[in-house]
């Protein structure tokens, strides 16, 4: 299914590198690269220069080069063919089902000790409602396109990994 032009821009290399930071360099390893101390910045800097960015230069690429809808399945479909498109949607899928979770459960156990209640981080009803709410909250907001999902990807990693790491 092909979008429409004036959604052919959505996403630039700004908006792809904050999700690649955001996704890798959270504030869940700030104390990590403390107990490394300043090496931690030549590793981090070297992982950005030899991973990251070819990989966001490829993502801006394929997807201003085939603009329809599908993303990384679509470009292997067009590459590789069907079986290989089906194992990388299969694979991305697998991967999403444990990653959303387990950072939706460290955004609510983080909220608990931000409001001053470090006794929520044990209790299992307050972490399952949280962890809905926020999967409800990003699927709605999914149905408006992704122009908002690119908002609120962008105001995500300002507030949670940049901000913090001043």
């Amino acid at each position: 299914m092909n979008i429409n032009s004036n959604q052919d821009q959505v996403l630039g290399f700004k908006d792809v590198t904050i999700m690649a930071v955001t996704a890798n360099f959270g504030i869940r390893w700030i104390p990590v690269a403390a107990c490394l101390g300043a090496s931690a910045i030549f590793f981090w800097i070297l992982g950005a220069v030899m991973f990251f960015l070819p990989l966001v230069i490829i993502a801006v690429q394929l997807s201003r080069k085939h603009p329809d809808e599908g993303g990384i399945y679509s470009w292997t479909v067009r590459a590789l063919g069907q079986k290989a498109g089906f194992m990388v949607a299969w694979l991305y899928w697998m991967n999403t089902i444990f990653y959303y979770p387990a950072v939706l459960i460290f955004l609510a156990t983080n909220f608990a000790y931000f409001i001053g209640r470090p006794d929520l981080v044990d209790n299992h009803y307050y972490i399952t409602i949280v962890v809905l709410v926020a999967f409800w909250l990003v699927t709605v907001i999914s149905f408006y396109g992704l122009k908002a999902n690119k908002y609120l990807v962008d105001m995500g990693g300002v507030l949670g990994s940049f901000l913090p790491a001043l």
